[in-house]
């Protein structure tokens, strides 16, 4: 991978992996103080933990991958870091708004380097 395209991918993904240890700390809080009435299910927590860790493996495999810097890897590190922006995306239905907003402008930024990084290097293959 490209010298910018990886520093990109580096920022993206560690502020990323930061938002989600956001998301496991502070979505109760913010949740009670968004809905004063009803507090946050103890499943729904569980759910929205089981999901984050899920998107932090992801992004951990994908950071391997592109770290591993070879032609193979970081074409596997690009459709992962693609993967893992599609699913960034669909997270504003599940977390609160502040955490889904940023989830979105890092999944499209995510999307964006690896379908670069993809097109780019389509023909070493």
């Amino acid at each position: 991978m490209k010298k910018n395209l990886s520093l990109i991918a580096y920022i993206s993904l560690a502020i990323a992996l930061l938002n989600q240890v956001f998301v496991i700390a502070f979505v109760k809080p913010i949740y009670s103080k968004i809905h004063p009435e009803n507090t946050l299910d103890e499943l729904a927590y569980i759910i929205i933990t089981i999901c984050v860790v899920f998107l932090i493996c992801i992004g951990l495999v994908g950071l391997i991958f592109i770290i591993k810097n070879t032609v193979k890897s970081a074409f596997v590190g690009s459709i992962i870091l693609i993967t893992l922006g599609v699913l960034l995306m669909c997270t504003l239905i599940s977390f609160t708004w502040i955490f889904g907003s940023i989830n979105i402008i890092l999944g499209i930024l995510l999307i964006t380097v690896g379908s670069i990084h993809l097109k780019t290097t389509r023909e070493y293959l």
